[in-house]
């Protein structure tokens, strides 16, 4: 009787753990609920950081920046929590991709969207960073200088804007 307590004991240790893996490793769910601004996603974000593809990075970028303007605080937190791992372990390709530098200096894609939908991105982000006062200070700081950077870009001639429009529901 106790071999059969034990051995479905492992069984089923293992089966959590195997579960517990896969929850972990679905990073297409991840990304779609980091995209809707949903929490418990954008703490799940830096445990995928160096298991995600490439191909997959730059849409878990692109959600990151766009939970910056419906999930602030939430996403200044996995932002920050990514940053203490890079400074943990060092630089990488992918880790770097995600920190504050990264997601608070990217705004959205000028190449892709279009001036109004990349002015309206920021003057939302802008608002959302301003509310949680200190806390969002660095981010808004980065994004300043991007968007101030590209502004003169633009004056000088060199910028090429896109031409979708950028969904913010």
């Amino acid at each position: 009787m106790r071999r059969f307590y034990i051995a479905t004991v492992a069984l089923l240790f293992s089966f959590g753990c195997n579960a517990m893996a896969t929850v972990t490793l679905n990073i297409d769910g991840v990304i779609s609920g980091v995209n809707k601004g949903d929490p418990k996603s954008l703490k799940d974000v830096p445990l995928l950081i160096d298991k995600i593809s490439i191909e997959k990075s730059n849409d878990l970028r692109n959600a990151l920046a766009h939970s910056l303007i419906i999930s602030t605080p939430e996403t200044l937190d996995a932002l920050n929590l990514i940053d203490k791992d890079i400074s943990e372990k060092g630089h990488s390709f992918l880790r770097d991709k995600f920190g504050t530098d990264s997601i608070c200096s990217y705004v959205i894609d000028s190449n892709e969207y279009d001036r109004e939908s990349f002015l309206k991105f920021y003057s939302k982000a802008r608002l959302h960073l301003e509310k949680t006062g200190e806390k969002g200070k660095p981010c808004l700081d980065l994004m300043d200088s991007s968007v101030e950077e590209i502004i003169y870009e633009e004056k000088q001639g060199k910028m090429k804007w896109g031409v979708e429009k950028y969904a913010f529901d």
